[in-house]
Formats: structure tokens, C-alpha cells, sequence
């Protein structure tokens, strides 16, 4: 059933049941999980540091 697997955003969730209301669609609204920042030290920018004091290993 490719219905199930179609996902559509919207601005708001008034404006996301509006939608589905008008075409006569059973939706299920979920709210966007708040994500994190993957920053971490060390990481692949440092790659490019022009400070670097160590050689390289590789």
C-alpha cells in the first residue's frame, strides 16, 4: 500500500488536519523530534586544523 508509506510537512498541525480533513485522508500527525548537535572534539574538522602540532599517524 504506498498511501501508508507517503509523508507530507507542514507549517503547522492546524494547517496539516486541515489537509486531511479537505481530501478525506485518516492522518496521523506527529510531532518532529528535537535533535541534537553532533559536534564533538576531535572530530573531522581537526583534520584541517592549521594549528596542528602532531604528525599525522596515516
Amino acid at each position: 500500500d504506498t498511501q501508508s508509506q507517503v509523508r507530507l510537512r507542514f507549517d503547522s498541525r492546524a494547517a496539516a488536519e486541515e489537509y486531511a480533513r479537505e481530501h478525506g485522508i485518516d492522518a496521523q500527525v506527529f510531532e518532529p523530534h528535537k535533535r541534537r548537535f553532533n559536534i564533538r572534539p576531535g572530530g573531522y574538522g581537526d583534520n584541517f586544523a592549521t594549528k596542528r602540532r602532531e604528525t599525522w599517524t596515516h
